[in-house]
């Protein structure tokens, strides 16, 4: 971001959409027009394989399936989407900060699916979200990748180091999180890379060589 001071402009996410667009030209539209048929065939799924989502889970269900208001079916599936991977037990190369030794660490799925998207409920927390989410990075020896947030389900940003694009919508937030990997040729967030994967081949059906091989992506 430093090198494309353009970048860090309120609109910079442009740039990101433009180079994106220029890599791969028939790819740009891929999320939203595969969204409303992978929505049936979320539905389907989770009824065949009988998931457990928690306490919240019935009214992000009910949501996905009978939405309250147009939208409301996309962010379900934003929510539970994270939720269907089973966190990878992660290898840091870097020393945790809070005992100076290499180690290994396995997220939660609540942190997995924060890694993804952050949920929180009004304005005010924007800032304090995003320095928990610089805090941990450094505890770990990581560094923080692009994410999405969400704003009382009415606001959406997408995240790059201290910039911050809003957007109109949230299949648009992600839709601009993900293009944000290719265009600055960047690392998914490790809590949730599967999650991007399955995005990444589903959706924008995109395989690289240098793809990590995971099962739950492919199955």
């Amino acid at each position: 971001m430093e090198l494309y001071p353009a970048l860090n402009r309120p609109l910079g996410h442009f740039l990101i959409e433009l180079d994106f667009k220029h890599l791969y030209p028939e790819k740009d539209f891929k999320l939203l027009n595969k969204m409303d048929v992978f929505v049936v065939k979320l539905i389907e799924h989770i009824k065949s394989a009988n998931y457990q989502f928690g306490i919240q889970g019935p009214s992000i269900l009910k949501e996905l399936q009978t939405p309250s208001k147009p939208g409301n079916e996309y962010t379900a599936v934003f929510k539970l989407l994270p939720l269907l991977f089973q966190p990878l037990t992660i290898k840091l190369n870097g020393k945790r900060k809070i005992d100076g030794i290499a180690s290994v660490w396995r997220p939660s799925k609540a942190e997995q699916a924060a890694a993804f998207i952050t949920f929180i409920s009004d304005v005010g927390k924007l800032k304090i979200a995003h320095k928990v989410k610089v805090d941990k990075a450094f505890e770990y020896g990581l560094k923080l990748q692009p994410y999405v947030i969400v704003i009382n389900s009415t606001e959406f940003f997408v995240v790059i180091d201290n910039t911050y694009y809003k957007l109109e919508t949230l299949i648009k937030a992600v839709d601009v999180c993900f293009k944000s990997f290719f265009s600055l040729n960047i690392h998914y967030p490790i809590e949730c890379e599967q999650v991007w994967l399955f995005i990444q081949h589903y959706f924008f059906e995109i395989k690289l060589k240098s793809d990590q091989s995971i099962l739950s992506v492919k199955t």
